[in-house]
Formats: structure tokens, sequence, C-alpha cells
């Protein structure tokens, strides 16, 4: 397992209700499929900053950032309680 770090930001237009963790934890849950590899996931944060650590199976820490990319593009595109929240940082991290 490898893991990614993801930081999204709402816009700053963005009027609707916060999102919490365990909300956005739900809904990545749900978007991801057996294509993602994923394995596991934590999510903390506040009302300006959610931070995402996902695990995933991957073959080395470029694919596993572009298989997380993935992902949150259609969490992104698909949900709507993230409706004007964005993909702040998506990066490899070594452990």
């Amino acid at each position: 397992m490898l893991p990614v770090l993801v930081r999204m930001v709402p816009a700053v237009h963005t009027t609707g209700s916060p999102l919490t963790p365990a909300v956005a934890e739900d809904i990545i849950w749900a978007t991801a499929d057996s294509r993602d590899c994923l394995e596991h996931l934590a999510v903390e944060g506040e009302t300006r900053l959610l931070s995402i650590m996902f695990f995933v199976r991957a073959q080395d820490s470029e694919q596993a950032r572009d298989m997380v990319g993935q992902l949150m593009n259609r969490v992104l595109s698909g949900a709507g309680h993230l409706a004007g929240w964005r993909l702040h940082e998506c990066a490899s991290v070594d452990l």
C-alpha cells in the first residue's frame, strides 16, 4: 500500500453548509470502486481545509497519486455535498 495526501479547500464563494470529515469520508467510499484499489483513508479537517490520507494498492508512488487524482475528480464532479470544493494538493508521501 502506498500513501497519498490530498488537501481540499472550498471555493471562496461557497455558501453551502460546512463539510465534515465524516461526510467527506462517506462520499469518497461511496464513489470508490475496484479500479481505485483503495484500502484505507483517514480524513481530518475543518470548514476551510480537509486533509485526506489515502492508502492504495499501486506499483509506485506516481501510479498511486494518479489513481487518487482520478478518484477525487470523480468525487468532486459527482457529489452535491462537495459542490464548490476543489483539490488543493495531491501528493505522494514517504512514510
